[in-house]
């Protein structure tokens, strides 16, 4: 759950200082976008889409009778999220709202199982909240791809307003970000030890839905792969990297989108292209699922003269075994 506010509101709070001297400068826009790929439908799907492609000499081990309805309830916990605005510059919001799937959810997490499971969905959201003598309203749409033990989410805000006695600024906003990866991690002792896999599933961004390859090596403990389909930067070659956490990695800014100190990789990425005068640089995934049957990432773009820690997570991929 984010409990501060997003990048996209920040840079309202800087456009609105620089708006009270200079009027409006733009006006709301809303997504029409209709992709062949995005299902809005909000039925849970129970299936894998791959039967099993895994070449392991260990025998994937499913968990006992006994620990499944804990295991049920473990995921059900740990498969939510919420972008709601907490507060800005420290200031609590009041009157707030944060409308998806026809129902307004305030500050509560959102059980991402209420969208289906295994195709690449899209939403509206609408927020509105009070700050001292200001009225907020922004909107925009989630993205998101729900597996069975992870979901991944990605925020698009396209429009933001600030109102109060004075002025009524509205702007346009185009930023994409993750803003969620969340599931029930794999544990150390669920982690296999042996064997090679192949994960298949899906990579997204603002615009399209492309397609995920990844191979692990548990013998090994290393992992490597690539996403293709997402035109505006064409293939990218996820690099070799090893199994590790996220702690270990030393990479603050991961633990912005992911759960800290659990079983990942964190490895060097490399896109055909350059899009936004942005460069992808890297990418981490984490495991999920009491086998690892599941992984779910973000690929990082950053411009040239940005700072690691400037990174934006602009593209998910998630797949399954």
């Amino acid at each position: 759950m984010k409990t501060s506010i997003s990048l996209s509101l920040l840079s309202l709070t800087i456009l609105s200082v620089t708006a009270c001297s200079s009027g409006s400068n733009g006006s709301p826009a809303s997504s029409n976008m209709e992709k062949n790929n995005i299902s809005s439908n909000t039925s849970t799907l129970n299936n894998s889409p791959n039967n099993n492609s895994a070449t392991s000499s260990q025998a994937s081990s499913a968990p006992q009778l006994g620990t499944l309805d804990k295991l049920g309830e473990n995921i059900k916990v740990e498969k939510k999220t919420s972008t709601a605005t907490i507060s800005i510059d420290e200031k609590p919001v009041k009157n707030h709202k944060f409308i998806i799937l026809g129902k307004d959810y305030g500050h509560n997490d959102i059980e991402l199982d209420l969208f289906p499971r295994y195709k690449l969905s899209q939403e509206n959201w609408e927020e509105s909240f009070n700050i001292e003598n200001e009225h907020w309203n922004e909107k925009g749409f989630w993205r998101v791809y729900n597996q069975q033990y992870s979901a991944i989410v990605g925020n698009l805000e396209t429009a933001a307003s600030v109102r109060d006695q004075n002025r009524n600024i509205m702007t346009e906003t185009k930023v994409f970000e993750i803003e969620d990866v969340v599931g029930y991690n794999t544990k150390e002792n669920e982690l296999p030890k042996l064997g090679s896999v192949k994960y298949n599933g899906i990579a997204f961004d603002k615009d399209q839905q492309g397609n995920l390859v990844y191979h692990v090596d548990f013998d090994k403990k290393q992992g490597y792969g690539e996403i293709t389909g997402i035109d505006n930067v064409g293939k990218i070659n996820l690099e070799k990297g090893d199994i590790t956490t996220t702690t270990e990695n030393k990479h603050k800014y991961i633990t912005e989108y992911f759960k800290e100190n659990q079983l990942g990789i964190f490895g060097t990425a490399k896109a055909e292209k350059a899009t936004d005068d942005k460069t992808v640089k890297s990418y981490h995934l984490q495991f999920f699922g009491p086998n690892a049957e599941e992984i779910s990432g973000t690929v990082f773009t950053l411009k040239e003269d940005w700072k690691a820690e400037d990174a934006e997570a602009s593209i998910g991929f998630a797949g399954t075994k």
